[in-house]
């Protein structure tokens, strides 16, 4: 049965969770701290807040669905989602950092390109593509961060149960 939006996204959570981190100079030992929805609060000081002060900024991902389109296919409707994965890394050394971020990076997508479906009536229809990179533009926590966009296609067959 399919999952619908929510099951969709904790899906795709479970599944960042799981990646495994092929960087051959073991920068992470996670992938971070993945989020299912947006986690933007407008606080003093900063836009963008994930912790308390005193705690350490990590790769950091919020995962939301900018689009969804439904066609109908011989009386079987099709969601095609549109999920949009944000990521933060902050900046200790400007060129290394973002060396790093990078390769994360390419760890998510090199996870998300070899799987066929999430569920049984969920499928990735297409590869993970990443659509924006930003060196040096976003304070999170304080704390300067390089910033990444990826997109994930997802289809679903929906049904009414």
């Amino acid at each position: 049965m399919a999952e619908g939006y929510n099951g969709i996204l904790s899906l795709i959570k479970d599944a960042m969770n799981s990646v495994t981190l092929y960087s051959a100079s073991g920068d992470f030992t996670t992938i971070g701290n993945v989020h299912d929805y947006e986690r933007i609060q407008n606080t003093e000081g900063t836009i963008y807040k994930f912790k308390d002060a005193n705690e350490a900024v990590v790769p950091e991902w919020t995962i939301t669905r900018p689009a969804c389109a439904e066609t109908l296919d011989e009386q079987i409707a099709w969601r095609n989602h549109t999920f949009r994965i944000r990521g933060y890394y902050p900046v200790n050394d400007a060129a290394e950092s973002e060396k790093k971020f990078q390769r994360l990076i390419d760890d998510l997508m090199r996870h998300f390109r070899y799987r066929d479906d999430l569920a049984n009536e969920i499928w990735l229809s297409g590869p993970m593509s990443l659509t924006r990179f930003e060196p040096l533009v976003v304070m999170l926590d304080e704390q300067l961060c390089h910033y990444c966009e990826l997109e994930l296609p997802i289809q679903e067959k929906v049904t009414d149960d």
